[in-house]
């Protein structure tokens, strides 16, 4: 019983995730192109770049958790053998990052993060943007609300 609970609860974390994943490329693909696979390459720096700002952190906390779990172990072969394994896939995750960020930007794919609106500097400049733009880009405060006299 216990089991197809923790099943489940596994499923719907999975299903909020890629759903949360598909809303923010819904929000990146609103930007202007003419060309759907520079649509396409822009979607990919973005990801491309969140990837490679967060993910790094990600694998320290990994080897840090393992490090700390292979001290505290104790003499216990389980825990010690847990961190090892923490400890490397922490190593290995930042290894494997550092190199799909190094292929994606060689000459085949050109994908660079500055491919990215949101590392360009902001939203492409249109007459009226999309509603779904001010999720990533808000807009200026002072705009919207007048000076008091």
């Amino acid at each position: 019983m216990a089991k197809s609970i923790n099943k489940r609860m596994k499923y719907k974390k999975t299903l909020i995730f890629c759903l949360i994943l598909c809303c923010a490329l819904t929000v990146l693909a609103q930007a202007p192109a003419d060309d759907p696979l520079d649509r396409a390459k822009r979607i990919t720096a973005c990801i491309l770049a969140l990837v490679d700002n967060i993910g790094p952190y990600v694998g320290l906390a990994f080897a840090l958790m393992g490090g700390i779990t292979y001290v505290s172990s104790m003499d216990d072969t389980e825990k010690m053998t847990m961190g090892k394994k923490f400890v490397i896939f922490g190593i290995v995750g930042i290894v494997l990052i550092k190199a799909l960020v190094g292929i994606a930007t060689i000459a085949p794919f050109s994908i660079t993060p500055s491919m990215c609106p949101t590392y360009a500097g902001g939203p492409p400049s249109t007459s009226t943007p999309p509603a779904s733009s001010y999720l990533i880009f808000p807009p200026n405060p002072s705009t919207l609300i007048p000076p008091h006299p």
